[in-house]
């Protein structure tokens, strides 16, 4: 089908309903820019100000609460087995549907504390942006 633009996941791994952190406002600004050329849907965590401003942008929103790997983030020596556990976890099996029934053409993942968007993504094939901007921790 000719105009039909491919779909992007944009997956946020906070979602305030108070406040914008510089990591979502920069996720916000690529979905945005993106826009132009895929089909953006943000997938947050819960409602907040971030689903509410892709929502004025005409962007779909799935709400889905993926929990986090802070380990990642610290550095630390159990970041490995965290994240095994999280792939464990129910919500994993969750995710790998979720990817499946949207059947995206490429994953953004932000920040390096969501790493299961990622991992669940590349083990379907989909290809992957992950956003790491923090600076890890030694």
């Amino acid at each position: 089908m000719m105009g039909v633009k491919p779909k992007l996941l944009l997956f946020s791994h906070l979602c305030s309903a108070g406040y914008i952190t510089g990591a979502e406002k920069l996720l916000i600004l690529f979905a945005k820019e993106w826009s132009r050329h895929f089909q953006c849907v943000l997938v947050v965590p819960r409602e907040g100000v971030i689903a509410a401003q892709a929502r004025a942008l005409g962007m779909q929103v799935i709400v889905f609460d993926i929990p986090l790997n802070t380990a990642l983030y610290f550095a630390s020596s159990h970041a490995g087995a965290h994240l095994l556990a999280l792939k464990n976890q129910f919500v994993y099996q969750r995710l790998l549907a979720l990817l499946v029934r949207e059947r995206p053409s490429c994953v953004f993942v932000n920040t390096v504390v969501h790493p299961l968007p990622a991992v669940a993504a590349k083990s379907l094939g989909i290809p992957v942006i992950w956003s790491l901007m923090e600076a890890i921790r030694p």
